[in-house]
């Protein structure tokens, strides 16, 4: 009994930890997003470039994934430690976003002006390295350990094999590339990549646009709060969701909201509706909330469990790739145009393309069983 508590204890434990993990990852993003005009006019350079380096946050990610198994603080820990409440443990992590959202776009803001940029970013340095520190004290579910370990021979040496297919059999199996072959799985790379693109766009480039059309810093910044305070809401609405809708209704439909909040933003901004742009980015925030949701309960609910983290590596790959593509190609669209109009219709077409293709998959909460089996390096 004491250890079944443990066990409880510990996997709250997971989901606070990926909440901070969460508000610190996504609040610095939304921080530089802030200072994004200042330090354009301090460096004298092109707006994509700055919005390239700070999209380069969330896209190190990827990267780091495959190295030290990033996921595993997030998503895919939670998946291993929750499975009844694995939705509501993923809502309060989730939370962290939210939070990150409302809270670092004032602080950035106050600290550049007491500080100046190069004092708000030093502080933000220190905020953010007790993420360092944190991550020490945790300590991950191994990644694919099986039953038999003769099942991962160290030598390359077989008799039906030669050692190059032996050595990408290995690569294969440790880096899970049967899962691009999974339509489950798939879909969910896809639908990240274009939500990271639309998201990572909204964080960077949204405090630029209102300052851009002539709002004040702190009414800019109160914009992107308001939108942390919808995710927030929209976080909280899931369950309920549930209750009426499959995942894969409510990740059509609040995609759809998605990509209207997204394209109605050049249109308020030409119109300079204060008001019309506090309603669109709550809309946009309250809707994304349910869609990610629904997103990793999809791959949580037709992946077999042993394959979560692998779903939810390939899954960061690709929010990763959205991130920087989006960092870059939305900066250099306004560049070129001298507006952010062109780059909002951009994001709001890349998150409605992001699922639109794909069609709808059975919630196949009975069929734990992968389509395709699992390989080893000596199959």
């Amino acid at each position: 009994m004491a250890a079944v508590e443990i066990g409880k204890v510990s996997a709250w434990l997971v989901c606070l930890a990926s909440s901070v993990a969460y508000f610190m990852s996504t609040g610095l993003i939304k921080s530089l997003g802030v200072l994004l005009p200042i330090l354009r006019q301090q460096f004298d350079t092109q707006t994509w470039i700055i919005g390239l380096t700070i999209s380069l946050v969330p896209g190190f990610g990827g990267v780091a994934t495959f190295i030290i198994g990033a996921e595993a603080i997030l998503a895919g820990e939670l998946a291993k430690y929750f499975d009844q409440h694995y939705g509501l443990a993923n809502c309060i992590a989730r939370s962290g976003i939210s939070l990150g959202i409302v809270v670092m776009p004032f602080l950035t803001q106050f600290l550049n002006d007491v500080y100046g940029w190069r004092g708000a970013l030093l502080l933000l340095g220190a905020l953010n390295f007790h993420s360092v520190i944190s991550g020490i004290l945790l300590k991950s579910t191994s990644h694919h350990v099986p039953d038999d370990k003769t099942a991962f021979p160290l030598s390359l040496e077989t008799e039906k094999k030669t050692a190059h297919q032996q050595l990408s059999r290995t690569i294969a199996y440790y880096l899970d590339l049967e899962l691009l072959l999974n339509p489950i799985a798939l879909k969910r790379i896809v639908y990240n990549l274009g939500s990271a693109y639309a998201f990572v766009g909204w964080m960077i480039y949204l405090v630029p646009n209102a300052i851009d059309i002539g709002i004040s810093p702190y009414r800019a910044a109160s914009l992107s709060a308001i939108g942390g305070i919808g995710n927030l809401l929209g976080n909280a609405t899931f369950p309920l969701l549930k209750k009426k809708l499959s995942n894969e209704h409510i990740l059509y439909l609040t995609t759809l909201v998605v990509c209207l909040s997204l394209v109605g933003n050049p249109l308020l901004s030409l119109l300079h509706s204060y008001t019309g742009l506090v309603v669109a980015s709550f809309t946009f925030g309250f809707a994304r909330g349910p869609a990610t949701l629904a997103s990793y309960q999809i791959a949580k609910e037709n992946i077999e469990e042993d394959k979560i983290n692998g779903v939810c590596t390939w899954m960061l790959v690709a929010y990763s790739i959205g991130s920087v593509t989006s960092g870059f190609l939305s900066g250099w669209i306004y560049d070129e145009t001298g507006s952010y109009t062109v780059s909002f219709l951009t994001l709001g077409l890349v998150a409605l393309l992001s699922v639109v293709p794909q069609p709808f998959v059975n919630n196949a909460q009975n069929q734990k069983k992968s389509q395709y089996s699992q390989l080893s390096p000596e199959e």
